[in-house]
C-alpha cells in the first residue's frame, strides 16, 4: 500500500553536517538527538538508489551549487543528455 500511495523519490538530496554544528546553528534538541537523527537520514542511502549527501559546513554558495549540480546531473542521467552548466 505504501509503495502505491507514497512512491520512493527519484532523488534524495541530504544536507549533512555534524550534530555539533547543527546544534550550534539552531540550538534545538540535543547533540545526541541530532546525531541519532543524522544517522537515520544517512541510512536512507542504503535503500534509495539515487542519494546525494551534501556537506553543509561549506559556504552557502558552494552548498547551493552542489545541490544544483546534483539535480542537474541526475536529470541529465535520466534524460540521456548532458546537463547544462548554470553559471555561479
Amino acid at each position: 500500500m505504501l509503495d502505491r500511495f507514497f512512491p520512493r523519490p527519484d532523488l534524495v538530496v541530504c544536507l549533512d553536517a555534524p550534530a555539533e554544528i547543527l546544534f550550534a546553528r539552531k540550538a534545538e534538541g540535543t547533540p545526541e538527538l541530532l546525531e541519532g537523527r543524522r544517522r537515520q537520514y544517512l541510512a536512507i542511502e542504503d535503500v534509495v538508489p539515487h542519494f546525494v549527501r551534501i556537506d553543509v559546513t561549506q559556504p552557502v554558495e558552494k552548498v547551493t551549487q552542489d545541490v544544483v549540480d546534483a539535480i542537474c546531473g541526475f536529470h541529465a542521467s535520466r534524460s540521456g543528455s548532458v546537463a547544462e552548466t548554470i553559471p555561479s
